[in-house]
């Protein structure tokens, strides 16, 4: 006879959703639960009553999300960390993957931003700060996107020398670690000959993926895409907001383009399919 209550893993997994969103239903009061012996519970009967919530606060959350971007947006400007931090808890347990987070919410968040900064909206020094926030918060959202099981790949992620952008690389390296693969993250404004020392003490490394943020930067990418080639890596994708077409990146020495975080893990699963048909 199966027992009245589960383990939080166990429905997470019955949810379908990650552990630690599960965790964030329990410890926001959204879903009853206690511990026993130090693990949390969840009566079999909460689990199924809360399923119907879950989609419903999905779809709510969908309708809303150009009032709750506004509102979170204006949490990054102010600086106001703790108050971001509890929309984001808001997002996740209300339905929305980290992976939407990331590309619904905090990068238009971030875009907006940027653009209200260029049209001299917002100063310098709010756009830092909501910048500096929003570092943050993807350091907190991080673990959301781990996962168990084997990994599909072993990747190289990083900005060129004079990008000093590394927060689109932190977030890429989030969804493809959410997609199975090891990242490993070298941040932003990192020289050609650190790409290729790291990838030389790496064995089955599946890619390089370049993310270009700054215009007027095209030596320094070609420069590392030149010593990428050299040092034997076959697999090099470059995309970012400096890059606008497959043309462009091409011309500055890439096998692949990523003309968004999408089309950026699409492609890397793809890289990881080949490469294990090809082992086989």
């Amino acid at each position: 006879m199966a027992s009245e209550t589960v383990s939080l893993s166990e429905a997470a997994e019955l949810l379908g959703v990650h552990y630690m969103t599960a965790y964030r239903y329990v410890r926001t009061g959204r879903m009853p639960g206690q511990q026993v012996d130090g693990e949390w519970r969840v009566a079999r009967s909460d689990v199924a009553a809360f399923r119907p919530g879950v989609r419903g606060k999905r779809g709510r959350a969908q309708k809303a999300t150009d009032e709750f971007r506004q509102r979170f947006e204006d949490r990054l400007l102010a600086g106001d960390e703790a108050g971001a931090w509890r929309l984001t808890e808001d997002a996740l347990t209300g339905g929305i993957s980290p992976r939407d987070f990331y590309g619904k919410i905090l990068t238009p968040s971030l875009q907006d931003i940027g653009s209200r900064w260029a049209a001299g909206e917002v100063s310098v020094a709010e756009e830092h700060t909501a910048s500096a926030v929003a570092h943050r918060l993807v350091g907190r959202t991080g673990p959301f996107f781990a996962r168990k099981g084997r990994r599909k790949g072993e990747l190289i992620l990083g900005a060129p020398a004079m990008d000093l952008h590394g927060l689109p690389v932190a977030m890429l390296s989030d969804v493809l670690r959410g997609e199975g693969f090891r990242v490993h993250d070298l941040g932003a404004n990192v020289p050609a000959e650190s790409f290729v020392g790291f990838a030389d003490d790496l064995s089955g490394l599946t890619a390089v993926g370049v993310c270009a943020t700054m215009s007027g930067n095209e030596d320094q990418i070609s420069l590392l895409m030149a010593e990428l080639a050299e040092a034997g890596i076959e697999e090099r994708l470059l995309g970012g907001r400096a890059i606008e077409s497959r043309e462009q990146a091409e011309a500055l020495g890439a096998t692949h383009f990523g003309g968004s975080s999408d089309q950026a893990v699409a492609c890397f699963l793809e890289l990881a399919d080949r490469s294990r048909a090809a082992r086989r």
